[in-house]
């Protein structure tokens, strides 16, 4: 098995910016332990677990500002593929130059592992409550 020869970083990189904004609205709007728990197909069981510890400590201002993400933007930092059990390559240029030795390493790749950054435009409020 290798990765999918559809792999489309633009693709990737849309669905990851999607994903980041809907946690920050859900993590930063949630006034319960169930609102908080709609996280659950898009983190890990301990930081869910963080997140439901922090709301149920937070101050009553705190609980009752909001926040709204505007604008996100994604810029991939790192690449590294997976040839073979045992075997990493950091791979920059496959993603980013696209030169010929970088598709062809894409393409044997048994693995990718993206980094990628966020930056975002976001503004707090004062829900109702």
């Amino acid at each position: 098995r290798g990765i999918d020869p559809k792999f489309e970083l633009d693709d990737i990189m849309e669905g990851a910016i999607t994903a980041y904004r809907v946690i920050r609205q859900i993590a930063s709007n949630a006034k319960t332990a169930e609102e908080m728990a709609l996280l659950a197909p898009f983190v890990s069981d301990p930081l869910l677990e963080v997140l439901q510890s922090n709301l149920a400590n937070a101050s009553a201002t705190q609980r009752n500002t909001g926040l709204h993400v505007h604008d996100v933007c994604g810029e991939v930092v790192d690449v590294k593929l997976r040839m073979h059990e045992g075997e990493d390559v950091e791979a920059p240029e496959t993603i980013e130059g696209q030169h010929q030795r970088g598709s062809q390493l894409l393409r044997k790749a048994q693995w990718l592992q993206l980094k990628v950054r966020f930056v975002a435009l976001e503004t707090d409020f004062v829900a109702n409550a």
